[in-house]
């Protein structure tokens, strides 16, 4: 009965052992989460968007935009689908010639 007795409490104190260690590594992990906020919230005070900033952003989308109105509206061009076209073409004949050598042969 003593055996029993001393087995249980080896049980407890490994149990209380592991809950103490999960706590501690909860609490280090929050405060770490914690750490991390403040580090984020005050990078983001310091460095403001500023007006000027703005204006900026702003001219920079407008050159994107009005280099985007300038491409060609067809896709693909039609030069392009024309020269596959052509490319297709030679490589037909050149399927053709090759289909004869081997009937010749």
């Amino acid at each position: 009965m003593i055996r029993s007795n001393d087995n249980a409490w080896r049980i407890l104190d490994i149990v209380l052992a592991f809950l103490v260690a999960i706590s501690s590594a909860t609490a280090g992990w929050g405060a770490k989460a914690v750490i991390d906020l403040q580090n984020r919230v005050t990078a983001i005070e310091a460095s403001r968007f500023t007006a000027a900033m703005g204006l900026e952003v702003w001219q920079e989308i407008a050159a994107v935009k009005q280099s985007l109105a300038a491409l060609p509206r067809e896709v693909p061009p039609k030069w392009f689908i024309d020269r596959v076209d052509a490319l297709d073409r030679k490589l037909e004949s050149i399927d053709d010639r090759l289909q004869q050598i081997e009937r010749n042969k």
